[in-house]
């Protein structure tokens, strides 16, 4: 059975500092028998709060607060209790992996620490996976932010989307080395201006109107088309973001731009962090650069990735070392 929190002697609030799916919070002391309770902090689309009380081991609750979302709505989450010590506070002192726990509004996990902490120490919490389920169906899965394809204007979407899907009155080719699609020129140019320019000029694609991708799969390209017809769902722009990136480089598409950087920011952990940050770098993605620099840094994840670091030293830009070198620097002077 799992240990119910005190409701009584609880402190003020403290801050946690929230990173992609990373929540951390930083206790300096900590007087046994008294409860102490975080700020509310948002993951996905709840909000949680941490809670903690010495009383011979150190317990530990994590909390889902109230939800927006209907009752028959409630996330099952995958997720990572760690307490961190000692010299920068990085050393794991005792950890606990949590897979497809339900919670219930105003629910909490708990877990007792039998380590002996003194004096400061981390309490992390890593949010590896989160999925919403309903009663009257089969589960549907949130990643950690926004939603891709708003509600509103959905019935113009679908006409969008039949349109592609069924090949009504297309007027140009795309090719790639597996295969072909038709689109519609218009919607093309007007959702990027380097489509625009291709066929506002004597060009080649102009006179074949035909557009080759030789960069790009059959598959990428067809999620391409779904993002800029609006009917992509999430699953698929998950798993071809990275070739979406990149297209959204070569051919100007802005919110396709940002929308990969969000989507990027929103699972950085130690496997890929160093590939986030190259990325970042190569296609001048600010926001994903300096959460993936406060990864390493601020939040102390620099000293999980020595394995992969000599191969990554050797093959990225120097101006990007040079910027980490500077953030390690300041971190160490923080």
């Amino acid at each position: 059975m799992q240990s119910q929190p005190s409701q009584i002697h609880l402190t003020f609030s403290l801050n946690v500092e929230i990173l992609s799916r990373l929540a951390q919070w930083r206790i300096d002391s900590l007087t046994p028998n008294l409860c102490w309770k975080s700020n509310n902090f948002k993951m996905g689309v709840w909000t949680w709060r941490l809670q903690i009380k010495k009383c011979g081991p150190l317990h530990v609750w994590l909390f889902k607060e109230h939800s927006d979302h209907p009752s028959d709505q409630v996330p099952t989450v995958a997720f990572v209790l760690r307490v961190l010590h000692g010299p920068g506070l990085r050393q794991v002192v005792q950890s606990q992996a949590v897979n497809d726990k339900t919670f219930l509004t105003n629910e909490y996990h708990a877990w007792s620490v039998e380590t002996a902490i003194h004096g400061k120490f981390v309490v992390e919490a890593e949010f590896i996976d989160m999925k919403c389920g309903s009663q009257a169906g089969d589960p549907f899965y949130f990643t950690l932010g926004k939603s891709i394809q708003p509600a509103a204007h959905q019935a113009a979407l679908s006409c969008l989307s039949y349109m592609l899907d069924s090949g009504v009155h297309t007027d140009v080719t795309i090719t790639t080395p597996s295969g072909s699609i038709g689109a519609h020129l218009a919607i093309l140019a007007t959702r990027s201006r380097v489509f625009q320019v291709m066929f506002s000029h004597d060009l080649r694609e102009r006179k074949t109107f035909t557009i080759e991708m030789e960069d790009m799969s059959l598959e990428s390209l067809k999620a391409l088309l779904a993002y800029l017809y609006g009917s992509i769902n999430r699953p698929a722009f998950h798993k071809h973001r990275m070739a979406l990136l990149a297209a959204s480089d070569k051919y100007d598409i802005e919110d396709l731009k940002q929308a990969c950087e969000e989507s990027l920011m929103e699972d950085i952990n130690s496997d890929n962090v160093l590939e986030r940050l190259h990325n970042a770098w190569m296609f001048h993605l600010p926001n994903l650069k300096k959460d993936c620099m406060r990864y390493l840094f601020e939040f102390g994840k620099i000293h999980d990735i020595r394995a992969n670091f000599d191969q990554f030293l050797h093959s990225t830009d120097k101006e990007l070392l040079i910027e980490m070198f500077q953030e390690g620097l300041n971190a160490v002077h923080f």
